[in-house]
């Protein structure tokens, strides 16, 4: 891996519930890793997306509301989990003044730094979303981790009208941040 971008591990972005106007998604994995797993500074797992990828929503590029949101899971250092998030922050100011929310004004926020994956053995991750209502500050992200609730936060936007679906998987997984000291040994 290479500073945050697309230059290593996978990409892929699948569209299942495009033609579905999904207010609401659950994406449910396993995801294991190898016993010597070296955990390095962090690395992305798969997500939910909505809104149009060449808007942004990674990399540094913001969710303004109306372009899109992202929801991928994060690992960090030593295999502590979060779930790692493109919102619109002017729009969810509340957000970073919760305690288990770390906010990057320069790239996404990290929400519920809790728990962590194992080394050799499998992990379940259950990552659901719940869409706003227009510009109603009433969207949630939910996150199960081997079938307990590990992040519940309420009282999002992810949107700032109807028309912006969660219709995308955000399938990506590699070695990375903002610097390349994220990148693989």
């Amino acid at each position: 891996g290479i500073e945050g971008g697309n230059n290593s591990g996978v990409h892929v972005n699948c569209k299942p519930l495009e033609d579905q106007r999904a207010n609401r998604a659950m994406l449910s994995y396993e995801v294991g890793f190898p016993a010597d797993f070296n955990w390095v500074k962090g690395g992305k797992l798969p997500g939910l997306f909505g809104g149009s990828i060449s808007s942004g929503c990674t990399g540094g590029r913001e969710a303004n509301g109306g372009n899109c949101f992202s929801m991928r899971l994060m690992w960090r250092g030593g295999g502590v989990g979060e779930v790692y998030v493109y919102l619109p922050k002017v729009l969810n100011t509340d957000l970073c003044a919760r305690s288990d929310v770390t906010c990057n004004m320069e790239y996404g926020s990290s929400i519920g730094r809790n728990f962590k994956f194992k080394a050799g053995s499998w992990t379940k991750i259950e990552l659901f979303v719940q869409l706003n209502t227009g510009s109603e500050q009433n969207g949630y992200l939910k996150l199960y981790i081997d079938g307990e609730l590990r992040v519940d936060v309420n009282k999002l936007i992810y949107r700032t009208y109807d028309d912006m679906f969660v219709d995308t998987i955000e399938f990506s997984s590699f070695f990375g941040g903002s610097t390349p000291n994220y990148a693989t040994p």
